[in-house]
């Protein structure tokens, strides 16, 4: 064979060579693209310089949304599938693709043709020729909406429950396995006196230090029971938690441990609980407990003893009566009924204290309330009292004995703020508020009060709060002084306000509604003017007091009869009038132990003569029935303990109304 011959024959043995080897490499670049596409990877191939699609994968439309042929034969470009906030970040790294550079990746949101929002990376590289020029890119794209999606969802998850514990009630502090601190919400931040900034990093002894029991030593660390043992400890007895500050705080709480792969623990978290305004509600509950029993049982005694005073005072006044012309005996009795009126006053005082209830208006004398109440109230104390009350006061329609609580409370926390003695100025003024005023009253006339002390003051942080229940910065104070007498003008329907200065002293101004009519003076304590004539009906379950009364009735003129409880007074009374001899009046006790008492009675007095003329009367003066007896049905009212004039003057007023339907 000559040379030419084995020339082409190696030449050809060659092109044999190189084309099994192109067929060989063919082969397997078409097993890697079906990889790919198994592994929703898609292979492209781009033009230089605009980026059409020269190429595209079989797993296009799983991953892209559209086949090969919607991008190769339409000429679509990389840059077109881009929203446009992404395309110029897109331009740059194209650039630097086809300058040679280091090769590009990018991620962009990709709109489907459904609209759905995909994330794509797409990872570039130049393909060289002979003398360098990039002449073609190929590259990859994958479809990353899952990972996105899930990264959202823990982002999402994440925040959710960094909201959630940041509003928790609970203090919440997370540690790493060494029981460093790695996180702590708001609560814990509040509760501890630590930021999360100066907690972060530290131990967690340094920021969670309890001890159980004031004074005693610090208990040990959360961290080797929970961190070291992996114990779960449930809640916890209170504890005291100590503040940075000094301070302690009652706590409970709850301590587990965070584990991970394979149940290791990881770290763990505190979960605790502020419990002092837990505790403090408790024992207000108790106090207040303690004073509904105290009130239950200082209502039962002063009911009891206005009855026993009714007796007596009653029949001091009647004895008084018939003497009267003994020069001698007359003003015993008169000081006996004096010292009886105190006691009065003081069971009045009892009851407000025990019950509350609506004020029992009647026209007064604010200036001679004023007097008579401060002066009890600092009887023996080293605090003087300077009075300014003018002669031309306005009278006011008020309860004395709830009202004169008011000032006595205000004069023994004067006194209580001037420890070393001083001087109380109160003054009563006539004043005119009109609408639209700071008091939040209705406009008109006023008598104001006002009662200066010249002690320590009041801090002006506390000031906007001495008017709220249980507040009170007294250690043995039970917080509701001031708040009674508050609601006390307040159902008066006037206004209470306070003005202090630190270290100079505190001005109480009480605004109480001036009485439209005179104040009516009390009729003269003498027998002519107390006479009547009729027949009158005396209700009552104690016989001692059936007695007295019935004895001052007769004494006045009346012909009286008396029975135990209302059911006995409906049958009578029905009988008299049968019989032709009518009560005139009916005095009945409101209360009857076991009994129909007078709320009931009258009603069914009023369905037999609906003008019958009844008087309330009762030991409890604060009965809503007593505050406001016409709704009720009744003509009068007398409170017990009564003398015979204020028995006198309540059956001259009923006898004397007109019928009810014709006010």
């Amino acid at each position: 064979m000559d040379e030419e011959a084995r020339a082409q024959k190696e030449s050809q043995a060659e092109r044999d060579r190189l084309a099994a080897r192109v067929r060989q490499l063919e082969q397997r670049q078409s097993r890697l693209l079906l990889l790919l596409d198994d592994l929703d990877q898609v292979p492209l191939r781009l033009a230089v310089p605009d980026g059409r699609f020269l190429h595209v994968g079989g797993a296009a439309p799983r991953v892209l949304g559209l086949t090969a042929e919607q991008l190769t034969e339409r000429r679509r470009r990389v840059h077109d599938l881009l929203p446009p906030a992404d395309r110029e970040w897109f331009d740059e790294i194209w650039a630097a693709v086809l300058a040679g550079e280091v090769p590009g990746t990018v991620e962009f949101r990709f709109l489907g043709p459904g609209g759905d929002e995909r994330w794509i990376l797409l990872s570039l590289r130049g393909v060289r020729d002979d003398d360098g020029t990039v002449y073609e890119v190929e590259g990859i794209c994958r479809d990353t909406t899952a990972v996105h999606r899930a990264t959202d969802a823990i982002f999402a998850e994440k925040e959710q429950l960094l909201t959630t514990l940041e509003s928790i009630a609970d203090g919440v502090i997370a540690t790493d396995a060494q029981g460093v601190i790695t996180l702590m919400n708001p609560e814990a931040e509040r509760l501890t006196g630590w930021t999360w900034e100066e907690a972060l990093g530290r131990p967690l002894v340094d920021v969670y230090q309890v001890v159980e029991e004031p004074g005693g030593p610090p208990r040990p660390s959360l961290s080797e029971a929970v961190l070291i043992d992996g114990e779960i400890l449930p809640p916890s007895e209170p504890v005291l938690l100590m503040l940075p500050d000094g301070g302690e705080r009652l706590v409970t709480e709850v301590a587990s441990p965070i584990r991970g792969a394979g149940e290791q623990v990881t770290g763990m978290v505190v979960v605790f609980r502020d419990e002092t305004v837990k505790r403090r509600m408790a024992e207000e509950a108790q106090r207040t407990q303690k004073l509904e029993a105290v009130g239950v049982l200082a209502g039962g005694i002063a009911h009891d003893f206005n009855n026993i005073l009714t007796a007596v005072l009653g029949n001091v006044s009647l004895v008084r009566l018939r003497l009267c012309e003994d020069e001698t005996t007359v003003p015993l009795l008169g000081e006996a009924e004096r010292a009886l009126e105190r006691a009065r006053g003081l069971t009045h005082q009892l009851l407000t204290f025990a019950r509350g209830g609506s004020p029992v208006l009647r026209p007064t004398s604010v200036g001679d309330l004023v007097r008579e109440s401060l002066a009890f109230s600092l009887a023996g104390s080293n605090v003087a009292c300077h009075l300014e009350i003018p002669d031309d006061l306005w009278p006011a329609e008020l309860d004395e004995a709830q009202v004169g609580r008011v000032l006595q409370n205000l004069a023994l926390n004067a006194e209580e703020a001037m420890s070393d003695g001083g001087t109380l100025r109160v003054g009563v003024l006539n004043k005119v508020l009109g609408p639209g005023n700071t008091h939040g009253v209705l406009p008109g006339r006023y008598l104001r009060i006002s009662v200066e002390d010249h002690g320590v003051g009041i801090d002006p942080e506390l000031l906007e709060r001495i008017f709220e229940p249980y507040f009170t910065t007294k250690p043995a104070g039970s917080g509701l002084g001031l708040s009674v007498c508050h609601s006390i003008v307040e159902q008066h329907h006037g206004a209470m306000v306070v003005e202090s200065t630190p270290g100079l002293g505190t001005v109480f101004f009480v605004y109480l509604p001036a009485s439209e009519g005179s104040l009516v003076e009390a009729d003269p304590l003498g027998p002519d003017v107390l006479q009547g004539t009729g027949r009158v009906l005396v209700v009552d379950d104690e016989s001692m007091l059936r007695d007295v009364a019935c004895a001052m009735l007769e004494h006045l003129g009346f012909e009286a009869e008396a029975v135990a409880d209302g059911a006995a007074a409906v049958d009578l009374f029905g009988r008299a009038i049968t019989a032709g001899r009518p009560f005139d009046a009916v005095v009945m006790d409101l209360t009857i132990p076991g009994g129909m008492g007078g709320r009931e009675a009258v009603q069914w007095l009023r369905s037999i003569d609906p003008d019958v003329r009844c008087i309330v009367s009762s030991g409890y003066s604060d009965d809503p029935v007593m505050a406001d007896h016409r709704r009720w049905g009744f003509r009068g009212m007398v409170r017990k303990p009564y003398r015979v004039e204020d028995l006198a003057r309540a059956l001259h007023a009923a006898i004397g109304e007109a019928p009810l339907d014709e006010e």
